[in-house]
């Protein structure tokens, strides 16, 4: 009885592997930095305009944070945010620069790239600062470019000071 239940999955499990598309928009190693994130971008417009939560959160790594000018985001708040984004608005990216980060083990190697991220806000059409990971394909981190730094020590900073009593 176990084994038949064992290799009933097993069957469902091949049929349902071969029945999914090949993914030709991820990278491979013989690929320049820009082909390679040009591929993922491809297939994260494609992710995030569909909407799927399962295939948003493969986009990011775990540990990723976001330095939104005014406060951190960290992988939950970011692919939560994406994933429910009106139906109606269409994600689109625009390439501006790219920059291999050569790690000792090539396991490590990372992206680091900036691209103009529309139908998200303006704060994103002015630049936005990524991190992407060559092994998994998962961005690592990122950061929103052109932030006006003392508004952002009056908010967060301020708060953090030591406060002295006499």
């Amino acid at each position: 009885m176990r084994s038949s239940t064992f290799f009933s999955l097993l069957i469902v499990f091949f049929v349902g592997a071969s029945a999914l598309p090949i993914d030709e928009e991820r990278g491979n190693s013989t690929d320049s930095p820009e082909i390679f994130v040009q591929k993922f971008l491809k297939r994260a417009t494609r992710v995030l305009n569909d909407h799927d939560f399962s295939l948003v959160c493969a986009l990011f790594d775990y540990g990723f944070e976001f330095n939104k000018c005014d406060r951190e985001l960290d992988y939950y708040e970011v692919t939560l945010t994406l994933a429910n984004c009106d139906p109606n608005v269409q994600i689109s990216f625009e390439l501006q620069t790219v920059e291999l980060l050569k790690m000792p083990n090539i396991r490590d190697d990372k992206i680091k790239f900036v691209v103009l991220i529309h139908g998200l806000g303006k704060e994103f059409e002015k630049g936005v600062e990524l991190v992407l990971g060559t092994y998994f394909q998962q961005l690592l981190s990122g950061k929103t470019r052109n932030c006006n730094r003392k508004a952002h020590f009056a908010k967060n900073d301020i708060f953090h000071l030591p406060y002295y009593t006499f």
